[in-house]
């Protein structure tokens, strides 16, 4: 054999052994908090930083990948007040700890009074099936992906009525089952649980059935672990709080199942008196803080399987059930296979195949309090205020300054939060957000200050509200964090705060080397009016402002023709051409009583570019505030239709000497 031949065969053994080996995989390892060392319970956050907000829904793994569904409670649902359906959201992670929001699979106000979104596979129609409770009778939803959007499908039917919490479950074989209550039980009763073997669809009920004969419970999940299935499930029934964990076991889906038993001493939650009746046998004293929410035998690294409980943490019955938790925890057994009492553990560590998550990192975050180790409180309102230091890493320009928060109680002002400068107590700037823009989940509200900040120089980010009913909450971590600051607060409106050591509120800030060319504020006596796409109405005479972003308006004198220039001297932005106040458009002004769409057409504002010593068309910079010494003017017209469609404009060209960051800007002007 020639030396060339040896070296060929060589590699054809390399390469075969490569294939037959197949790619290399990366294991991670990683811990799952639950609680801190005292027992609390610990916020959980998606990769962006807001709260989960996926509640009594399931949990299940394609690939790698495990999915989080759940209804959302964030837009103002309310237990025993209110019927909001906030939408039922997914979640994403590859290691259970990093979670991605895919958004919603069922959109908000889809349906009325539903709950329990529960999803399966069918490989055989390549379908995701979404079973939910829709308060008297159970709605059907499909989709090719797991993220959805899911579409309604016709309701199914059920061999026993009275239903309220449902669960599936899939089989090895591909025989898919929902395990359901049923109200329709003997006097003395509250519910039994129900298992109805589905269609080869999953979409209905085959009339196949089993009654397990108990008579309290409600809140599902199934498993199946060396041929015995195991349902558990909250016994007694509890609305948003903490019963005990009941199992029962069978060989078959359809029974006989065991563990029943009588209790003379039973009682009942909901009407806090007794109630002997059959139960489960009871395997934790709590669920951990709630309910059943699902059970997930998950393949480790090493190849060898282990079975993990999850649940939902309840708010205590609370109004706001949006800050409710999620408990994750490892189930163990005998050598028999009895599963033991479940332990609630406050954390564990988990292998697992692929490769882990990571949060997300804006390109200019400067600042940060991280995700781990939070809880929340609400206490923000009236002369409450609260606020957290902060040391810029750069100088530049604050960009963006976040802080997590909440609303619960129903608020009747808004958020307030302020950037102040720690050593004048000087205000640098201050963002208002209304009540209805601030979650009942908490999440990061973040105002876009657009300020210069300092390396080294202390700052303060602070917040308050003047509402006199319900409160703003927040997020803290009482293990210091963040070492560049530290939270405080005020019992006087402000008047004095009282560091408290050791404490940071969850908050971050971007900080951007790039000048700030847009305020986020209106100049003095203009009023937001529309955004794009949006109308804006208004009655008299006012001057509307337009621009890439929103319409705006402030009461105006009458108004003045819009002159002609030709398109060579049109500008986006300031224009060395303007050396006096000059009115622009790009169209003839309109004559009184024209449509919407040529009074847009001839009404535009400039919003900051990059030359400050330059007229702008409109208005002359010495007229201006200090503040908008960079804006260019506004464009004026005719008297016009007082409801304007504001459009999405294209760009017009940008000249060397006008640059202008026309996508960040605000707003624009015309008279109506």
């Amino acid at each position: 054999m020639t030396c060339r031949l040896r070296v060929a065969v060589a590699a054809l053994l390399i390469l075969v052994a490569a294939v037959v080996a197949g790619p290399a995989h990366a294991d991670v390892t990683t811990t799952i908090v639950n609680s801190d060392a005292a027992g609390n319970q610990l916020s959980r956050f998606d990769v962006a930083g807001n709260s989960l907000d996926a509640h009594d829904g399931s949990l299940i793994q394609v690939g790698n990948t495990f999915y989080l569904y759940g209804t959302s409670y964030a837009c103002g649902y309310e237990y025993q007040h209110n019927s909001n359906f906030c939408g039922f959201k997914v979640y994403s992670s590859p290691d259970l700890v990093h979670w991605t929001d895919r958004g919603y699979v069922v959109a908000p106000d889809a349906c009325g009074y539903c709950f329990r979104p529960h999803v399966i596979y069918n490989a055989a129609t390549a379908r995701y099936v979404l079973w939910a409770d829709g308060g008297g009778h159970y709605l059907v939803y499909t989709s090719s992906t797991p993220t959805g959007l899911f579409t309604r499908q016709p309701d199914p039917s059920l061999a026993v009525g009275g239903a309220v919490d449902e669960a599936l479950y899939l089989d090895d074989d591909g025989t898919a089952y929902v395990i359901h209550n049923t109200v329709s039980v003997p006097a003395g009763d509250t519910a039994d649980m129900v298992v109805e073997r589905l269609t080869p669809d999953y979409l209905n009920t085959t009339g196949a059935y089993v009654r397990l004969g108990l008579g309290n419970v409600e809140g599902f999940t199934v498993f199946k672990r060396n041929g015995v299935y195991h349902a558990l499930m909250s016994d007694p029934t509890c609305a948003y709080c903490s019963g005990e964990t009941g199992e029962m076991t069978a060989t078959s889906m359809l029974g006989p199942w065991n563990g029943r038993w009588y209790d003379p001493n039973g009682w009942n939650f909901n009407e806090n008196q007794p109630q002997p009746r059959w139960r489960s046998r009871i395997v934790n004293a709590t669920n951990c803080g709630g309910q059943p929410l699902a059970s997930l035998p998950i393949v480790h690294a090493d190849g060898s399987t282990g079975y993990y409980f999850v649940a939902d943490r309840w708010n205590n019955r609370a109004p706001n059930e949006s800050l409710a938790n999620l408990y994750i925890g490892p189930m163990t057994f005998d050598g028999a296979g009895t599963l033991q009492d479940i332990q609630c553990v406050n954390s564990f560590a988990i292998s697992l195949p692929g490769s882990g998550g990571a949060y997300l990192n804006p390109p200019d975050l400067d600042q940060r309090s991280g995700f781990d180790g939070f809880r929340h409180y609400c206490d923000i309102a009236g002369n409450v205020w609260r606020q957290q230091s902060f040391t810029p890493s750069r100088t530049g320009t604050l960009t963006a300054a976040s802080v997590t928060s909440f609303q619960s109680g129903k608020p009747n002002a808004p958020l307030l939060l302020d950037v102040v400068d720690a050593a004048g107590g000087v205000l640098l700037g201050r963002s208002t957000f209304a009540v209805n823009a601030v979650p009942w989940a908490p999440a990061g509200i973040t105002a876009r200050p657009g300020i210069t900040v300092t390396a080294g120089h202390q700052y303060l980010l602070r917040a308050h509200s003047a509402t006199t009913s319900g409160c703003y909450g927040w997020e803290y971590n009482d293990g210091n964090p963040y070492a560049g600051g530290v939270e405080s607060y005020s019992t006087s409106a402000g008047g004095s705060f009282t560091a408290e050591n050791g404490r940071d509120l969850k908050f971050s800030t971007e900080v951007s080397a790039t000048p700030a060319l847009v305020s986020e504020e209106l100049p003095a006596g203009w009023t937001s009016c529309a955004g794009e796409g949006a109308t804006c109405t208004f009655t008299a005479t006012r001057r509307v402002a337009y621009g890439a972003g929103a319409y705006a308006y402030r009461t105006g004198a009458a108004p003045r023709a819009a002159s002609r220039r030709s398109a060579a001297t049109r500008r986006w932005g300031c224009s060395s051409r303007a050396t006096s106040p000059r009115w622009a458009d790009r169209a003839a002004g309109p004559s009184a009583g024209a449509r919407a769409a040529t009074a847009r057409s001839a009404g535009r504002t400039w919003w900051p570019t990059a030359r400050t010593a330059r007229s702008c068309t409109g208005s002359s910079a010495a007229a201006r505030p200090a503040a908008w010494r960079r804006s260019a003017g506004w464009t004026r017209s005719r008297a016009w239709p007082r409801r304007v469609t504001c459009p999405r404009p294209a760009r017009p060209p940008v000249t060397p000497h006008a640059p202008v960051r026309a996508a960040r800007a605000r707003s624009a002007a015309v008279s109506g």
